[in-house]
């Protein structure tokens, strides 16, 4: 854990990145969201009482079959970051008539703060387990070390 304060910019970093999985949802395209998604990210949750996980492609492909959500509100309740690792709590209304609390863990792309336009550092999306998700984010701090 890190004791130096996080960049105030880097919040709106990710709320761009998150906008893009929102704008997927209201197009009904799962194109539209793949930006904030790594390649290897994977979803696990619920689609109604169904268990929903395994590869992120399978999102995309449950976004293309549904359809878009017009009607669809969001916000984001929260955005908690540390070091180069953020989680962010995204509630949603009205997505084809449900409401949903989805969870994201992103992590800070070495690549990604060399390559993104205008010096910004990017983020990449990963929905999955906690425990994913930690391993996920000590592997990125050590490489970037």
């Amino acid at each position: 854990m890190s004791n130096s304060p996080t960049n105030v910019s880097e919040y709106g970093v990710i709320a761009k990145v998150v906008q893009h999985y929102i704008d997927g949802g209201r197009s009904g395209k799962g194109d539209d969201m793949k930006p904030a998604f790594h390649e290897d990210a994977t979803i696990s949750g619920y689609a109604g009482a169904d268990q929903f996980a395994g590869p992120i492609q399978r999102l995309f492909d449950w976004v293309d079959k549904n359809g878009p959500a017009k009607g669809l509100q969001t916000w984001i309740a929260s955005i908690d970051v540390v070091d180069s690792v953020a989680s962010v709590r995204l509630e949603l209304d009205n997505w084809i008539g449900s409401r949903n609390t989805d969870m994201f863990t992103l992590a800070q792309s070495r690549r990604g703060v060399e390559d993104h336009e205008q010096g910004l550092s990017s983020a990449l999306l990963r929905k999955g387990s906690h425990r994913e998700q930690c391993q996920e984010a000590a592997r990125t701090r050590d490489r970037a070390s």
